[in-house]
């Protein structure tokens, strides 16, 4: 088996058809038991916003080393056992131009 996709690792993918100039917009899809930590990261709700399950966060992406705003997204959580994968599951959901959908999948 590729040991890429060694049971047990976190993995990120673009989940929406990347065509520059074509889409509104851009889902970026975690999953795995670290895709809430590494959300919690990239990831600044403003306010009192509760990180449950099946709940939609307004926020912020932002550049882990640097801070600086990537883009204005929204979160979605789906928390283990409660998703398609039976894994945790967090959904981005930027600006859909190809900078936007990249933007969380290309971060360190």
């Amino acid at each position: 088996m590729d040991e890429r996709f060694v049971k047990g690792t976190t993995i990120a993918a673009i989940a929406t058809a990347v065509v520059p100039q074509q889409g509104s917009v851009g889902i970026v899809r975690l999953s795995g038991r670290e895709a809430v930590a590494i959300a919690r990261h990239l990831f600044r709700a403003p306010g009192y916003q509760l990180w449950e399950s099946h709940r939609i966060l307004y926020g912020h992406i932002r550049h882990p080393q640097t801070g600086q705003t990537v883009d204005e997204a929204l979160l979605l959580l789906m928390l283990a056992p409660r998703s398609y994968t039976r894994e945790d599951v967090v959904e981005f959901h930027c600006h859909g131009d190809y900078s936007g959908a990249a933007g969380p999948s290309a971060l360190p």
